[in-house]
């Protein structure tokens, strides 16, 4: 994996990437994706995307390299963060979260149960800073504005309930992954 962000060792971002794999690990997936590439210097991503990381004010992009292998990911980290807020490691669990459950997905209801489960073992590890306000309520509100429909409090709570369970197999996964 080629490696490019400044705003956290590397290190970090390795023990973090690995308990989001453990995660994943706890799934049904169908095919083994592999981060490739994640930093903030778009000249590092495959060329068919240059151009809307350098037009879009997104905050972080996961992409495929159309024509290559659709297992392998790269993600593009915003470089406004300056600082390792609870917004910043939002977005790397976001982004992590689209090429583990899938691109195709989107922000669809499958993904968004995946991307809390996995806010929830990271915040129960300490992996995360502490957000301005409960957690439940912070994801309830991303999910809301990405997708404007009822119910998801409900699909946060039943992610949040299905990772209270899991999440000794994903540190038991995580630890194995580490050492």
């Amino acid at each position: 994996m080629k490696y490019g962000l400044t705003i956290i060792p590397e290190e970090e971002f390795n023990r973090f990437h690995a308990l989001v794999q453990s995660c994943f690990d706890q799934g049904r997936q169908r095919f083994s994706p592999t981060l490739e590439t994640i930093g903030t210097d778009i000249s590092w991503f495959p060329s068919c995307h240059r151009a809307y990381l350098a037009k879009h004010e997104a905050l972080g992009v996961t992409m495929e390299d159309l024509g290559v292998r659709q297992e392998e990911f790269h993600i593009w980290i915003t470089p406004a963060y300056q600082t390792p807020v609870f917004k910043f490691y939002m977005t790397l669990a976001h982004e992590l979260v689209h090429g583990y459950a899938g691109l195709k997905y989107g922000h669809n209801a499958h993904w968004r149960r995946w991307f809390y489960r996995v806010m929830w073992h990271l915040h129960a590890g300490g992996f995360l800073p502490e957000p301005e306000n409960e957690l439940k309520m912070v994801l309830w509100g991303q999910g809301l504005s990405y997708n404007r429909v009822s119910g998801e409090l409900e699909l946060v709570t039943e992610a949040f309930d299905k990772a209270r369970r899991d999440h000794s197999k994903v540190l038991d996964s995580y630890w194995k992954r580490i050492s």
